[in-house]
């Protein structure tokens, strides 16, 4: 170091222009690799998520919980449920019920024909109930398929 700045040996190439020095002279530690780890339940990475990385999540919401067993189960179930919903949007087309597929915009609609929305999609309003009952069904048999019991104890 010579007044205040640093000196930088210059690493050669070759004619190929290929280093002739390694950058990392002391070498890789042995088993090391430029990867990240997957860490089992990661919710960024929870689209890719397989049925043992569901349960992980369920019992580390289950842990995390507070009450009784039942409510710490509703608790978790809670979570996986809405977890669930955000990786699962409902089939929407524009300007259509996602629940009976007729146009929302009707003229001279009355108030059962009213577009509300719901879950992320637009739906009438006299469908609402079974939208709603069509998405917990189809959430309960997803998470059921994926070890997570529903509506048990």
């Amino acid at each position: 170091m010579t007044n205040g700045t640093m000196r930088v040996e210059q690493i050669l190439r070759d004619h190929r222009g290929r280093w002739l020095v390694s950058g990392n002279p002391g070498g890789r530690p042995r088993g090391a690799k430029n990867k990240q780890h997957r860490r089992a339940d990661d919710p960024e990475r929870a689209a890719r998520w397989s049925r043992r990385d569901w349960g992980v999540f369920y019992r580390r919401m289950f842990r995390e919980a507070e009450g009784d067993a039942g409510q710490k189960h509703a608790a978790a179930v809670s979570e996986a449920v809405a977890l669930w919903l955000l990786l699962n949007p409902p089939p929407q087309r524009p300007g259509v019920c996602a629940q009976c597929a007729k146009p929302l915009d009707v003229p001279r609609s009355s108030i059962g024909d009213a577009p509300v929305r719901a879950d992320g999609a637009w739906v009438h309003w006299g469908c609402l109930p079974w939208f709603l009952r069509d998405r917990w069904g189809a959430t309960k048999a997803a998470l059921q398929r994926l070890g997570i019991a529903v509506g048990e104890i």
